[in-house]
């Protein structure tokens, strides 16, 4: 594994590279985590394989200048990377929010993608997806509020929980998100994310229509509650699914 700093006008990114070859992925990571969780991946590379993957802002080692991260923002990232390398051509790999930025920065990169690859994929519609998609002012002004009195959001989690209206999973994730300044600016900024990234299914049916030699694969767990499986089926019609102990696969 060697890694690479990238100097763009919106901050200085960071990236891992796997690998070397033709074949080139470059992959999107979620939430909480950085460009090394796709380690595991990379150690099923074959000979002319190559897996690229920066860490995205307000994670990792980017330090990135801009407060906000926009489809633009990542197509200038990515052409940065592809140019860098002297790459023409990937295919896309997204894990959880990663998967959500792929699809929803679709338009935008039909004509070097081979393919896409979501993993436990974010953003294509499930009960939480109101969440993360554009909110109301109101709505977002309170949830800053909220992000930015840590203590007095995790007392009305805590009694959340014991009423039942929030699982402890809730809790826990907001008590790792709210302990730093860093944490708290990196959930918000990332909420930011996540609403400048909307997914339009439509668009992608007829991205999926206009390029029938795309490879796609999406692999999720049976009973995650972020993805629902009628969507990839809608946007990438001839997928074949497979399910095989807690998890499922569905390749076109």
């Amino acid at each position: 594994m060697n890694s690479y700093f990238i100097d763009l006008p919106s901050g200085r990114v960071f990236y891992r590279k796997w690998g070397e070859g033709r074949q080139v992925f470059i992959g999107l990571h979620g939430f909480e985590t950085d460009s090394h969780c796709f380690q595991p991946l990379a150690a099923h590379l074959r000979p002319g394989q190559c897996l690229i993957a920066p860490d995205l802002p307000w994670h990792g080692q980017t330090q990135w200048r801009d407060p906000v991260f926009s489809p633009t923002h990542l197509k200038v990232l990515v052409d940065g990377i592809l140019a860098q390398e002297g790459v023409p051509r990937f295919a896309a790999i997204g894990y959880s929010l990663g998967a959500r930025l792929w699809l929803s920065a679709a338009p935008l990169f039909a004509s070097p993608w081979t393919g896409l690859i979501l993993l436990a994929p974010e953003g294509l519609a499930s009960k939480w997806q109101w969440l993360t998609g554009p909110a109301p002012n109101l709505l977002r002004s309170l949830g800053r509020r909220l992000i930015q009195n840590p203590e007095r959001t995790l007392q009305a989690a805590n009694w959340a929980v014991r009423t039942g209206l929030l699982q402890s999973y809730g809790y826990q994730f907001l008590r790792r998100n709210l302990k730093t300044p860093e944490s708290r600016l990196r959930l918000l900024r990332s909420w930011d994310t996540a609403s400048a990234f909307p997914v339009r299914k439509s668009a992608l049916v007829r991205l999926f229509q206009e390029n029938p030699h795309w490879m796609m694969e999406v692999v999720a767990g049976t009973k995650d509650p972020c993805f629902a499986w009628g969507n990839s089926a809608r946007f990438a019609p001839g997928s074949r699914k497979q399910t095989s102990g807690k998890s499922t696969q569905a390749t076109r």
